[in-house]
């Protein structure tokens, strides 16, 4: 890093410094007073990204604007941390609770074929899709297309079992698993 870079650096996390803290001032007061805070935090970040692109090209100065606004996002977030107190009462977790409906054998089956064959048949039509159609060199298209697969039916997976209800995820899995199919047949 060059001392061009170094001074660009400094001065782009100060300005984004006082831009979030800007931000923040006006988030913390009421609609019409924080206007001028927000006009003034915005004002900082842009002119901080414009020096990092005057003083160090724009490819260089963009990426070390976006490092400067992630250190001043992260300084603002940790000089307003407040430590409460727990409350006495236990707390109520509706997420951790079991579902409310008696347990079906058929539900669980169904359960079985949605995770299963159906959130893979998704996965691979999104992944043909991708590896057909995407505008990027054959074996950039084949590697993407089949990375998709294996975290597109993980994720189906994850979705069909966490889900309380049967028929939304299986009816958007065939719609999606179908539309995949059909945009890479075209």
């Amino acid at each position: 890093m060059s001392t061009t870079d170094a001074i660009a650096f400094l001065a782009c996390v100060a300005l984004m410094a006082l831009g979030t803290m800007a931000l923040r001032r006006a988030l913390l007061q009421r609609r019409e007073a924080g206007r001028h805070w927000t006009v003034l935090g915005w004002a900082a970040i842009l002119a901080g990204i414009g020096l990092a692109a005057v003083l160090s090209g724009a490819e260089r100065g963009l990426a070390l604007a976006g490092v400067a606004i992630s250190l001043a996002a992260i300084a603002a977030v940790l000089l307003g941390f407040q430590r409460r107190p727990e409350r006495v009462r236990e707390r109520e977790v509706a997420a951790a609770e079991p579902s409310e409906r008696a347990s079906r054998w058929w539900r669980g089956v169904v359960r079985v074929l949605l995770a299963g064959p159906l959130s893979g048949g998704a996965a691979i039509g999104v992944g043909l899709a991708v590896a057909v159609h995407a505008p990027l060199g054959e074996a950039d298209r084949l590697v993407l297309g089949g990375s998709l697969v294996p975290l597109g039916w993980a994720a189906g997976m994850a979705w069909t079992l966490a889900d309380d209800r049967i028929v939304r995820p299986g009816l958007i899995l065939i719609a999606v698993g179908a539309a995949g199919f059909a945009f890479s047949a075209v």
